[in-house]
């Protein structure tokens, strides 16, 4: 999903999908027509970790999305044409969380020394606040706490409409959406997909706050789903929602 929608609106720039060895090519061909260009990499322990991999990739300058996020609107390339990022910086939206950055949207000029830095980080023994080694053992918040503490000093804050998640409000004018939260609107389930299409109604912190963002994105899955896989077609068909969504 996040794919057809960069597709859509910032079609200019190449987009490549960093993807393990081991997925299937069913699931690289889906990928390939939703206008991505694949790039194999090792498959890492923790999922979460494969992310530090952009920081190795051989361009110049790389707009990091996690594949949890959607883009709503143009001005996504706001961020890569006019955010000033000197070398050594990272350009992130602050954490809905706390007082970190969000590494589910990252722009970035990868290097090589970083990406050594961070390898050596997933390792190191010295990390001496206690909230820090509490939550690195997450491996959910892994790369977070890493990448946080490697460009300490050294973010660039962008705009909460760029990475939308969590509990960050405005929902109005979103630009990019950052569907937080353990069970993704992806999910080849007809119960999940009928909570998704109803704005997805929680007590949990972590999910996205939006209930709008996840109404439209059930219509975008509908919109798509020549796109998706059989499995989460099936489930879609399944779903029965009464939401009221334009094909085109």
């Amino acid at each position: 999903m996040l794919g057809l929608s960069l597709q859509w609106h910032v079609p200019e720039f190449p987009r490549l999908c960093l993807v393990a060895d081991s997925m299937s090519a069913d699931n690289k061909q889906l990928l390939k027509a939703a206008g991505w260009t694949i790039l194999p990499t090792k498959e890492q322990k923790v999922d979460v970790l494969a992310k530090l991999d952009v920081f190795r990739v051989n361009v110049s300058q790389a707009l990091w999305m996690d594949a949890d996020m959607y883009v709503w609107d143009d001005p996504l390339r706001e961020v890569l044409e006019d955010t000033d990022l000197k070398q050594g910086h990272i350009a992130m939206v602050k954490d809905a969380g706390g007082a970190s950055s969000n590494t589910g949207l990252m722009l970035l000029r990868p290097n090589l020394q970083k990406y050594a830095n961070l390898g050596s980080g997933t390792k190191d023994d010295s990390v001496s606040d206690k909230e820090d080694k509490d939550t690195i053992s997450n491996a959910d918040s892994m790369d977070q706490i890493l990448i946080n503490k490697e460009f300490n000093g050294q973010v660039v804050g962008l705009d909460t409409r760029f990475n939308t998640h969590g509990s960050i409000k405005p929902c109005a004018d979103v630009v990019a959406a950052h569907y937080t939260g353990i069970k993704k609107p992806t999910l080849a389930d007809a119960k999940n997909l009928e909570m998704v299409s109803k704005g997805y109604q929680t007590e949990d912190s972590e999910y996205l706050k939006c209930p709008i963002l996840y109404k439209q994105y059930f219509c975008a899955l509908k919109n798509a789903i020549n796109y998706l896989s059989k499995e989460l077609q099936d489930a879609l068909k399944k779903a029965g929602s009464e939401a009221s969504c334009q094909i085109y």
